[in-house]
């Protein structure tokens, strides 16, 4: 990210993105970039970008470093000519002018959670510490609402990790674990995909409709092996025993997972499968052979033609 980053934040501490429509082509390549970095499809949530990268939205970032920026002209010597031009800045906003503070407070005012702010404030250090972190807050309060209210992030809620206090605390944006620890290409993007919602289940593909077919209820997508139960993730990997090989592969995993994480390995079985699901989407002990099990398992499901019922086939 850091080779895509440096074009993206250019000249952003001086030239304030008053017009956000300006940015978009900005946005656009960054939401490329790390969709490509995690190997999803183009029309992917937004959210899930920020919260397993640990990146700031774009228009977020331009402004911590404009703030960054304002912070160092309020602490420099008040002998620079910097520091003249500063004031002179102060001095028109108080006036009701445009320039680059009052350009300041027009993006502050325009956040999700508006922050308004006066001359004094812009001018205290204290106070332009405290904004920062408060917009932080904000932004990562939003990506964890999206987590939480989405169906398709169902895996990705509740998730505690070790926070700055070094105790179990939810954490909306970091890089995750599993983009750091899985090491071949091939089984990371699986993985991705399962907990992002971005996989080849039924349980999302017939979630939207297609030229022949109409969207699917839920308690139709069923699993194209037995035809007993929806085809989601925690069918896929854990319940459905309608293929041998399946099977197999399943006994494979635990049997991995039992020797890398005895603990966790000796919960199969005592505990839903869900839950099972949840437990091994946040460990790191097995992560390798959990990512490997998902490839495996949906490479194996992409054998067999999708079902889906005729009742909602659209002629033609």
């Amino acid at each position: 990210m850091a080779r895509v980053d440096c074009y993206l934040i250019s000249g952003c501490e001086l030239s304030l993105d008053t017009d956000s429509s300006l940015l978009q082509d900005h946005m656009d390549v960054q939401h490329l970039f790390l969709r490509r970095l995690l190997g999803l499809n183009p029309h992917s949530m937004l959210a899930i970008l920020f919260t397993e990268t640990g990146q700031m939205p774009l228009r977020v970032r331009r402004l911590l470093l404009a703030l960054g920026r304002l912070l160092y002209l309020v602490r420099t010597d008040p002998r620079r000519v910097v520091h003249s031009a500063f004031l002179d800045s102060i001095a028109l906003m108080r006036e009701g002018k445009a320039e680059w503070a009052s350009d300041l407070s027009i993006m502050l005012k325009r956040l999700l959670t508006a922050i308004e702010v006066t001359p004094d404030d812009l001018m205290c250090p204290d106070t332009i510490q405290a904004i920062t972190k408060q917009i932080v807050s904000i932004v990562d309060q939003d990506l964890q609402n999206d987590i939480d209210h989405l169906v398709r992030t169902h895996l990705l809620r509740n998730r505690l990790e070790l926070g700055e206090s070094r105790s179990l605390t939810l954490v909306p944006r970091r890089l995750r674990h599993y983009l750091t620890s899985v090491h071949v290409p091939a089984h990371r993007k699986a993985m991705t995909g399962l907990l992002l919602g971005d996989h080849n289940l039924s349980v999302e593909r017939l979630r939207y409709p297609a030229r022949y077919r109409e969207a699917i209820p839920r308690q139709h997508r069923l699993c194209r092996l037995c035809l007993a139960a929806v085809e989601d993730e925690v069918h896929a990997l854990f319940d459905c025993t309608a293929e041998l090989r399946l099977v197999q592969l399943r006994s494979q995993f635990l049997e991995a997972l039992r020797e890398r994480d005895p603990v966790l390995g000796a919960l199969y079985g005592k505990i839903s499968n869900y839950d099972f699901l949840l437990k091994l989407v946040s460990s790191r002990k097995a992560v390798q052979q959990f990512a490997k099990h998902i490839y495996l398992t949906l490479r194996l499901f992409e054998e067999t033609p999708r079902y889906f019922p005729v009742a909602f086939r659209i002629p033609g």
